[in-house]
């Protein structure tokens, strides 16, 4: 495969079929030790410039990891992971094909993300307590947060889902305070969802959507495609602003090859959905 070198997968299948043989804490050490191959050799996943290929190969692979969690629970690198992978598979993948399916695996990431972090001690009665997270616990918060905001998006028809907005919003000003730039200024890019999703009577305001938006844009996000096409199908949609909308998709369809190789899915697939999204544009406005 071209995205994990074949070692990982032929050890991690070793492991799989020694703990029918071995000891627990065997098993425990040794899926901790793969669990630091896995985290280290996801970046070649990112490199890959085939959706195609990438939609088909991930799922088996995010399976393989909850296998492996079996065996060590607390193991917060497989738990962040699997949140990264659920969030990513189900937002680059099934949201524009089976909201049921993505609406599912936004919340199977959410629960990832939640027990990386109550493994963290920084949950008490249920609840993540801001205050306590350090800027070492930035990626499994983020991740929390990005899974429940494009949850929250696709059930906006949902009292419940819309209600819970409010509470991403402790959790996203900690994210900016001690890491805005991680995952290529995401975080902007979900203040700018917060905005235009909340209705303006209950806080929505497309004016800062905008601004955190631009924001998202520029920095560690300014050759993102991503996220130009969530400002373009959240924001430019929602204010009926079509020339903002054809700027953006154009922007995206014409991007060159980024010199970060680790943006090449990401980016590649940003290119797809917005030719989708283009293909709209008569229902959309």
């Amino acid at each position: 495969m071209k995205t994990l070198k074949s070692s990982v997968f032929n050890l991690m299948a070793i492991i799989i079929l020694a703990s029918v043989f071995t000891g627990c804490s065997l098993n425990k050490i040794a899926v901790n030790k793969t669990s630091k191959l896995i985290d280290k050799g996801l970046p070649s996943f990112y490199r890959e410039k085939n959706p195609k290929f990438a939609a088909q190969a991930l799922p088996a692979n995010l399976k393989l990891m909850e296998i492996l969690l079996e065996t060590t629970p607390k193991n917060t690198l497989l738990l962040k992971n699997l949140a990264q992978g659920y969030c990513g598979y189900s937002f680059m993948f099934e949201e524009d094909e089976d909201t049921s399916l993505a609406s599912g695996l936004y919340l199977k990431g959410m629960d990832f993300a939640f027990r990386a972090l109550e493994k963290k001690h920084l949950v008490s009665d249920l609840k993540i307590d801001a205050a306590k997270i350090k800027t070492k616990d930035v990626p499994e918060v983020f991740w929390y947060v990005f899974c429940k905001t494009s949850w929250i998006n696709l059930n906006r028809d949902n009292p419940d889902a819309i209600a819970e907005l409010p509470s991403i919003i402790p959790l996203a000003k900690r994210i900016e305070e001690l890491n805005p730039s991680y995952y290529y200024n995401g975080i902007y890019s979900i203040f700018g969802a917060y905005h235009i999703i909340r209705p303006r009577m209950f806080g929505g305001n497309p004016e800062k959507s905008k601004e955190y938006f631009i924001k998202a844009l520029h920095g560690e996000g300014e050759q993102f495609l991503l996220n130009k096409f969530i400002y373009a199908k959240l924001y430019a949609t929602a204010t009926l602003d079509e020339e903002l909308f054809d700027k953006l998709i154009q922007e995206i369809l014409n991007a060159p090859e980024s010199p970060d190789a680790e943006t090449h899915l990401a980016n590649e697939t940003a290119k797809e959905k917005a030719s989708k999204l283009k293909e709209k544009r008569n229902e959309l406005f």
